[in-house]
């Protein structure tokens, strides 16, 4: 992702939260706290299922249209802007780790994130590099995406991942935290400095899934 000439560190804004006046979108910056214990046998429990999620127009469109947010059992649409790697910190800095606050219904959780576009709504930069993501409830590594590309990459990847969700999980949890890997190409030389995108948190649904249970001990930390 390309410098931020940006105040703060960290920008995470709920696109739907914010109020609609004459076609301009007022952001509200969040800034969530976590605080969630739940036992090792408990967490060993939560299966992740990948399932066919929405298309990048969709999650734009869901910002301003309630009818999709409906349509598509959207929860919140967030855009994030997030800088403050290092390269001492190589390329899965744990400082750029995301708190993400979902909606858990049934001790289940759904959500799917689009690399950072030119015609989204994160104002001012965009992926240049390969990116996945590690998905992790606590402290534990519960899944990780397959890479993610950029625009104008040869060969390109895909820029965005599956509906992910997360079943069996403890009752207390109301947060994932999510972590980026980078790895060397475009214009990424060995480390991850910033990163950004659109998450979009479903109201979870159990149907037409498939179901891949993944170990959190599965060695991708």
């Amino acid at each position: 992702m390309q410098s931020l000439s940006m105040a703060t560190r960290r920008t995470l804004y709920s696109l739907l939260f914010g109020s609609i006046t004459a076609g301009i979108l007022l952001l509200v910056m969040i800034t969530p706290v976590v605080s969630q214990l739940a036992d090792a046998a408990a967490l060993q429990a939560i299966t992740v299922s990948i399932s066919p999620g929405i298309t990048q127009a969709d999650a734009n469109a869901a910002v301003v249209n309630q009818g999709i947010r409906d349509q598509d059992r959207i929860y919140n649409v967030i855009g994030l802007i997030d800088s403050g790697g290092s390269a001492s910190q190589g390329e899965r800095p744990s400082s750029l780790k995301l708190d993400l606050r979902v909606d858990t219904v049934n001790n289940q959780t759904s959500f799917q994130y689009f690399s950072d576009v030119k015609n989204d709504w994160t104002p001012g930069a965009y992926d240049c590099g390969d990116v996945r993501i590690h998905v992790y409830v606590g402290s534990t590594h519960i899944y990780q995406t397959g890479w993610l590309g950029y625009e104008g990459r040869n060969p390109p990847l895909p820029l965005q991942t599956s509906k992910i969700t997360l079943s069996h999980l403890p009752s207390n949890v109301h947060y994932l935290t999510l972590q980026p890997e980078a790895r060397i190409g475009g214009c990424n030389t060995g480390d991850l400095i910033s990163w950004g995108g659109t998450l979009v948190v479903f109201k979870p649904i159990t149907s037409n899934s498939t179901q891949v249970t993944v170990p959190t001990d599965s060695g991708a930390q």
